[in-house]
């Protein structure tokens, strides 16, 4: 499944950590957090243990010409804030 990940912080991140094993996702989200991503993948450390994902990222700016959205996607996830 192709799965686009509109907002990547904490739970975003995680949720398409875990999907990106098995599935191709696209990160997006903003600043320090995805060029750290880009750089050096994606650590989560909790309840399920301690792994290492390397999952597509994408600075939110740069979605529109970001060659993932070439080919139909099967999900999307917003998993924003709301104040």
């Amino acid at each position: 499944m192709r799965i686009l990940v509109m907002g990547a912080g904490a739970v975003g991140s995680a949720i398409g950590g875990y999907l990106s094993r098995n599935h191709e996702v696209l990160l997006v989200g903003r600043g320090a957090h995805m060029d750290a991503m880009a750089d050096h993948g994606l650590a989560i450390d909790g309840i399920l243990g301690s792994s290492q994902h390397t999952p597509l990222v994408c600075k939110e700016g740069a979605l529109k010409d970001h060659p993932f959205l070439q080919k139909p996607l099967d999900w999307v996830l917003i998993t924003v804030k709301s104040p």
